[in-house]
């Protein structure tokens, strides 16, 4: 019996091991770009004991000097000790910049966020660093 030569043996079997070459580049290609697609991010603000006073609150997710998404939140009768932010990141590293503002209060923070995270995360805003 002549064993064929592994050219021969690809050119017999190559409609075979066809569907499993495409199921594998699919599968290559989509593990790349689960990180380039937007990651839903939970992040929990801790305001602090003042939390009370703070009427305005202005959160910028910033890239560089870049803002690349933001949110703004109002309440009356004074901010909750914790507000909890959902919002959709690219992953890499960022800057949030914080302004919280009441009749008697301004405060600036700044902190850092790398996205993907896994679960919630909870930044202290009760001070300036």
């Amino acid at each position: 019996m002549v064993r064929p030569t592994p050219w021969e043996w690809f050119v017999a079997n190559r409609k075979r091991f066809a569907p499993m070459i495409v199921a594998v580049t699919f599968l290559l290609i989509g593990s790349q770009m689960l990180n380039v697609w937007p990651h839903e991010t939970v992040v929990h603000y801790r305001l602090g004991p003042d939390h009370a006073e703070i009427t305005d609150a202005r959160i910028a997710y910033l890239v560089g000097d870049e803002e690349a998404a933001g949110a703004s939140f109002r309440w009356v009768e004074g901010a909750p000790h914790t507000l909890r932010h959902v919002i959709d990141l690219h992953p890499g590293h960022y800057t949030i910049a914080a302004e919280l503002r009441g009749d008697s209060l301004r405060r600036d923070v700044s902190r850092s966020l790398q996205v993907p995270t896994e679960g919630t995360v909870t930044i202290d805003l009760s001070r300036a660093p």
